[in-house]
């Protein structure tokens, strides 16, 4: 008899779990994760030794109320913006492209500036082989005429031009750094819409800015080569409207990606205090 009695009890135990989970789940707003029976059990095992709160009917529709809230956007990142790196590679290749090594005492290359390239690196690789005959126009070169090469290529020309080369290098891989932190910037359409209109409005501004940066930038470059290719050759440059030109645009650049970061870390706070939100909202 007493067995009999058991079952009939289990049964009413277990529809009185399965209509309380369902009565739960309807006020939890869990989309499609389930809440059921098993997960009221553990839920009430986890909370028996702690004070319950008794929920009014007006703290229900409370909590409810941040339950129904639409998830906000998933959160974002922002690279990081080596302008001054940037800035610092300008200014050096500006500065090197703005130097004179003067006249290096040999007519032929004062008249004709822009073969000095080609004469360094033929009298190195014949004086590196040996080579008394001129591999180019088959005539000899002579002991005096050697090294009156040397004397014009001194070590301080190879050293001016490795220089060139380097702020070359460093300005490229800079400005490519920069590139592709500005493409992975997150577009307005994954910011939360209460602040996309904010945030295009800086993606726009920062167009414009960049588009400044980028001619500063090419500026240089162009300098440069035109240095390395006739690396006596002296050059028109205003270096202090350069520098001038380089301040401004860069604090422009800065204010922009300081603003632009500023909203992505509001977007991002709005994500986080609605995630704890919904989970403070459950738990009660």
């Amino acid at each position: 008899g007493a067995e009999n009695a058991v079952a009939p009890a289990d049964r009413l135990l277990a529809t009185h779990k399965r209509d309380r989970a369902k009565l739960v789940a309807s006020h939890l707003h869990l989309g499609t994760r389930k809440y059921e029976a098993n997960h009221l059990a553990a839920e009430y095992e986890a909370n028996l030794h702690v004070g319950a709160e008794e929920l009014t009917d007006e703290k229900i529709k409370a909590l409810e109320g941040i339950l129904r809230l639409d998830a906000p956007m998933p959160k974002v990142t922002m690279e990081t913006f080596p302008l001054p790196l940037v800035g610092e590679t300008i200014r050096q290749g500006v500065k090197l492209a703005s130097q004179s090594i003067g006249s290096i005492m040999l007519e032929e290359i004062d008249r004709h500036p822009e073969m000095l390239q080609w004469v360094r690196i033929g009298h190195e690789f014949h004086t590196q082989h040996g080579l008394d005959t001129c591999l180019y126009c088959a005539g000899g070169i002579s002991k005096e005429r050697s090294e009156a090469l040397s004397r014009a290529l001194d070590s301080k020309v190879s050293r001016f031009i490795t220089e060139l080369e380097r702020a070359r290098d460093d300005l490229r891989n800079a400005t490519d750094s920069l590139r592709t932190a500005r493409g992975e910037t997150p577009i307005a359409a994954a910011i939360r819409n209460t602040l996309q209109s904010e945030y295009q409005a800086l993606i726009d501004e920062a167009k414009t800015t960049f588009r400044v940066l980028d001619k500063l930038v090419s500026t240089t470059l162009d300098w440069i080569d035109a240095k390395l290719a006739a690396p006596t050759r002296s050059l028109e440059i205003n270096s202090t409207q350069i520098e001038a030109d380089l301040a401004e645009v860069l604090a422009a650049s800065q204010r922009v990606v300081d603003g632009l970061r500023d909203v992505v870390r509001r977007h991002n706070d709005a994500f986080e205090s609605f995630t704890t939100g919904q989970t403070n909202a459950r738990s009660q």
